[in-house]
């Protein structure tokens, strides 16, 4: 694409592919040096366990309207044993400061044009006697039922789409 594509691209069309090359290029360079140094060695050759639970329910769609009755709704489940949890929490931490900064230079590179919403906030974290729980507000409320969440406790993660199966 390099020697062919964008050799061809009107000057306005390069200006605005090299803004957002250099705004995608060193968030991948980060996310593959995380994979590398430290999801990989985490997860490489780990037990996975997938759960699929049909006792979930949306009863309420974004903007709150609510369905007549509530909608049957599969929850997910995904558990995992690390190998080494300490490398995966920090290819995780790794990730989201590289999302970050992303975000961030978008937002240097096109000014009042990313949304303000448009953010990485950190989990709500709880311990509980499970381990630690890790939840993620989204923008709406769906019900408990749809509350990205993760369980880490020694080496057994668990990363569902509800707090109900973590």
């Amino acid at each position: 694409a390099e020697d062919y594509a964008i050799p061809s691209l009107e000057p306005a069309d390069r200006k605005q592919f090299d803004t957002v090359m250099a705004i995608v290029k060193p968030l991948l360079a980060s996310l593959d040096e995380a994979n590398r140094a430290c999801l990989v060695p985490a997860l490489d050759g780990a037990q996975f366990l997938f759960v699929l639970d049909g006792a979930g329910q949306l009863g309420v769609f974004p903007g709150g309207t609510k369905p007549p009755k509530p909608i049957p709704l599969p929850r997910l489940a995904l558990a995992v044993e690390l190998n080494d949890p300490k490398k995966f929490t920090e290819g995780i931490e790794r990730y989201t400061a590289a999302i970050r900064k992303a975000i961030e230079d978008a937002r240097k590179a096109y000014p009042n044009q990313i949304p303000p919403q448009l953010t990485l906030p950190p989990p709500l974290v709880a311990e509980t006697s499970a381990g630690t729980l890790y939840t993620y507000k989204l923008p709406w409320d769906l019900g408990q039922d749809v509350f990205p969440c993760a369980l880490l406790k020694d080496r057994l993660l668990v990363l569902a789409s509800s707090s109900a199966l973590a």
